[in-house]
């Protein structure tokens, strides 16, 4: 599995994270914060207790797409979900 994307603007502004699926433990759903402005996170569980985020900063999602989302990846990976 290969996780790529652009980071902050700076010399180490390449993200680029290769893994096995074998690796993959788990995906994982935190929420946190106040209702008005929830902080909904998805994460990818690997195995060494190793845990990427992927969902954005600024990118306010709806629980239910939070939920849809992650539910999609955790079955087409063929490992649990977290969290909710």
């Amino acid at each position: 599995m290969r996780i790529f994307r652009w980071g902050y603007p700076g010399k180490n502004r390449r993200i680029d994270l290769s893994y096995s699926l074998k690796d993959v433990e788990a995906i994982k759903v935190e929420l946190k914060g106040a209702s008005f402005q929830p902080q909904r996170t998805i994460f990818l569980k690997l195995k060494g207790k190793r845990e990427i985020p992927l969902t954005g900063i600024g990118e306010p999602l709806t629980l239910k797409e939070i939920e849809k989302q992650a539910s999609e990846l955790a079955n087409f990976l063929q490992v649990s979900l977290e969290g909710l």
